[in-house]
């Protein structure tokens, strides 16, 4: 690997940000996303029990004891319950929009290095083929150790590009599909909650 790229010509250097950069949004998501995961039917089911074995406002203050997001987020959500429809809607979509943001950040990037790293890869290719023209027309034709560095250059990035967009295209699937799987567990908690405090109330 370290002879390959060493003969990756000046695009390595990029690549290999893109791949650095690509493995720590991956990890840093990962932990994120493991830490926001939750049992949405076991937590409403949970949170019901509580208010009506000790009432709203306790289950409000064991919640904000409770530092996972999920937990955050029902306590945001039974203090908002009150409210008439249209500033209830209003006031959950400021509650889960922060979280929403946060789950969902650093995505973007990882779509940028999905399309950047090939592009890359290509213009690593391209200055290959242009090295190789350059020794062509200084007549070295029959120095197979200056051509072999030029199409080396160009194959290793092409490779190289191709190799970090797949693996960043499998990373951003993951992390995607997690994210929106909690904020969908997260709307629903909420819509849950909402219903089952107004059921309370009648």
């Amino acid at each position: 690997m370290i002879a390959l790229f060493a003969h990756a010509g000046m695009m390595k250097y990029p690549l290999l940000i893109c791949s650095l950069l690509s493995v720590y949004i991956f990890v840093y998501k990962w932990i994120i996303l493991n830490k926001a995961t939750f049992d949405r039917l076991l937590l409403c089911r949970a949170i019901k029990q509580r208010c009506l074995k000790n009432g709203m406002e306790a289950t409000i203050q064991d919640l904000q004891l409770d530092r996972t997001v999920p937990a955050k987020i029902a306590s945001e959500v039974l203090k908002i319950a009150h409210l008439p429809g249209d500033l209830k809607e209003d006031a959950i979509k400021e509650i889960l929009t922060p979280e929403i943001r946060r789950l969902e950040s650093q995505l973007p990037v990882l779509s940028l290095i999905i399309s950047v790293a090939p592009m890359l890869g290509l213009l690593g290719t391209v200055m290959g083929l242009i090295q190789i023209f350059n020794v062509l027309a200084g007549g070295g034709i029959g120095n197979p150790m200056a051509l072999s560095g030029g199409i080396a250059e160009a194959l290793i990035t092409t490779v190289s590009g191709l190799g970090i967009a797949v693996c960043t295209m499998f990373f951003h699937h993951f992390t995607h599909h997690k994210a929106e799987k909690i904020i969908s567990d997260l709307e629903l908690m909420a819509f849950q909650l909402i219903v089952f405090v107004e059921t309370e109330k009648g």
